[in-house]
């Protein structure tokens, strides 16, 4: 879950703050249906991250989940957005490789050929 602009006072559990501006780019840049609206859909992202509107690690949980889609151009956009992020924001490998874990499972109804792609 994440919150619109307010802050939760639950001292446990702090979900993360993020402008409605910057979940509009996450949907844009699913939904881009071409390299140039990529593009400016996760240069907004980047930007965002970079002047702190929102986290990288949580960054990092939208565009792993956004991988699993079954739009092609969706899965380019959040591709090009996750490889850009890695090389701008100092992203450490073990944030990726626990968002990918947690993230992306394989399905029940895979072959074996299939499972086999995965690992």
């Amino acid at each position: 879950m994440v919150i619109l602009e307010e802050q939760t006072s639950d001292a446990e559990h702090v979900e993360p703050v993020v402008k409605k501006a910057t979940l509009d780019q996450f949907w844009k840049l699913g939904q881009a249906r071409n390299e140039k609206n990529r593009l400016e859909s996760a240069s907004k992202v980047l930007q965002a991250v970079a002047k702190s509107e929102v986290e990288a690690v949580y960054t990092v949980t939208r565009l792993v989940k956004g991988l699993a889609g079954s739009s092609n151009n969706a899965r380019q956009g959040y591709f090009v957005c996750l490889t850009e992020l890695l090389r701008q924001a100092e992203v450490e490998y073990k944030t990726v490789a626990k968002q990918v874990q947690a993230n992306l499972k394989i399905g029940g109804t895979l072959t074996k050929g299939e499972e086999a792609d995965f690992l």
